[in-house]
């Protein structure tokens, strides 16, 4: 099914494809745009997310075996909506949640990352979800990640950081 036709049916009305370079957006906050109306319906924004990729061109894509689709994100397409953390120290399991209720245990496969903000020098921590596609984690679960870093002795110096499914990551410039 084109996605014109689907939006058609849920009452957004006709898509004019040849006057539009990108129908969608996705902003900081993880909230969907098509053709700058907002997309309220969540089994809607789920159902997207499935096919949403990013190419080898750094650019996100809806792909669907009908069509390709541009989107534009503004950071990363998703945001963690929560975290459960389970048990202490290496025994540790943190699973997140993400705006699309995509459930994903932190660990080696599914790494945090840390970034620098470049507009207030802050801490932004990222983790992968899924292919390459990430999601940041908001400022409320920010402060819960670093809530849960402990000191560790790694190498012959004490460092900062998290474990999660028998994997350390360190809150340090590697990270940055």
């Amino acid at each position: 099914m084109k996605i014109e036709r689907l939006f058609k049916e849920i009452g957004l009305g006709e898509v004019n494809t040849e006057s539009i370079n990108e129908k969608f957006l996705i902003d900081r906050n993880g909230k969907w745009f098509f053709e700058g109306s907002e997309i309220k319906r969540q089994p809607m924004i789920n159902l997207f997310s499935r096919f949403l990729k990013l190419e080898a061109d750094q650019k996100y894509y809806i792909i669907t075996p009908y069509e390709k689709v541009l989107v534009k994100v503004i950071d990363v397409p998703f945001v963690i909506k929560s975290i459960k953390a389970v048990g202490a120290g290496k025994n540790q399991l943190l699973t997140v949640i993400t705006n699309v209720d995509h459930e994903i245990i932190v660990g080696k496969k599914y790494p945090i990352r840390f970034a620098i903000n470049p507009t207030n020098n802050g801490v932004t921590p990222y983790v992968k979800v899924k292919d390459n596609l990430e999601a940041v984690f908001s400022r409320m679960q920010t402060l819960e990640i670093i809530d849960l870093c402990i000191n560790f002795k790694k190498s012959s110096e004490n460092t900062m950081g998290l474990w999660s499914d028998n994997f350390f990551v360190a809150l340090e410039a590697d990270n940055f």
